[in-house]
């Protein structure tokens, strides 16, 4: 399952001409319109149930320096689930696919820091970037557009084997790209930051069972916890700075660093 990898791609490393194309897609939109898609996009790949037109801000949003490269959705409310529950979160980073491209947008909710913002604007970019790292552009296009237990769910019909490995480069990616979102936002505490964003061992001794992975797969807990041992020492060997991150945190390894998050949580 665990392949090695090449160095990962810096987030703002991604050809200026990608951003400039969002931008003539949005430039294509009224901000009607835009709202309308981001309306029609929340309910039916987030499964958000109640969200009014008049509740919700749209405003277009540099990437890079590129002018109206994102668009930015503020929620004057929480929006409520199918489940009827209120999102207990701050916002989120989405990429919709429309008819004519990829609408990059960050949904913000309530009470918002504004910092989130700039880190949900570097998970634009790092997801935009057509470089390949764990995740091919298809694959973050389709994660990051609606819920994740959805296309995984999709995949583990047909083909269990390829769901594990799809849930297992999406943990990984998600540690990587919140590492980088801290550390490039002067953020302190990097690797905890990272940990709760990302919830690696959350991810397998929990998201597998509720996916019903393994009932195809009885050992891919321990497949995914032994392989992500692999991911996190190549990782630390690669990228200089997350190397002296593990070395603040006063460890051995990025795998140790995270690990103690998970237990102090």
């Amino acid at each position: 399952m665990y392949k090695s990898l090449p160095v990962p791609y810096t987030w703002d490393s991604i050809d200026k001409s990608i951003l400039q194309k969002s931008a003539n897609l949005i430039k294509n939109f009224s901000l009607k319109a835009i709202k309308e898609v981001v309306i029609e996009k929340c309910k039916k790949n987030l499964e958000f149930s109640s969200i009014w037109s008049h509740n919700v801000l749209v405003v277009k949003h540099a990437l890079l320096g590129v002018d109206d490269a994102a668009i930015i959705a503020r929620f004057k409310k929480y929006p409520k689930t199918e489940n009827d529950d209120f999102l207990q979160i701050t916002g989120m980073a989405r990429l919709f696919q429309v008819e004519n491209g990829i609408l990059p947008v960050v949904l913000l909710f309530p009470d918002i820091d504004e910092t989130f913002l700039d880190h949900e604007c570097i998970h634009l970019c790092q997801w935009l970037n057509n470089q390949s790292y764990l995740l091919t552009m298809s694959e973050r296009i389709a994660l990051f557009q609606q819920k994740i237990e959805v296309v995984i769910k999709s995949v583990l019909r047909t083909n269990p084997e390829e769901a594990l490995d799809l849930l297992f480069r999406l943990t990984c990616y998600k540690v990587w790209i919140e590492l980088e979102a801290y550390y490039s936002g002067n953020t302190q505490y990097v690797i905890q930051h990272a940990h709760s964003s990302s919830r690696p061992f959350e991810m397998f001794s929990d998201v597998i069972p509720i996916f019903g992975i393994d009932r195809y797969i009885p050992d891919a807990k321990d497949r995914c916890m032994n392989e992500f041992i692999e991911f996190c020492n190549e990782l630390e060997s690669q990228v200089e700075w997350v190397r002296n991150s593990v070395i603040d945190y006063g460890v051995n390894s990025l795998h140790e660093a995270l690990w103690r998050c998970n237990k102090y949580m």
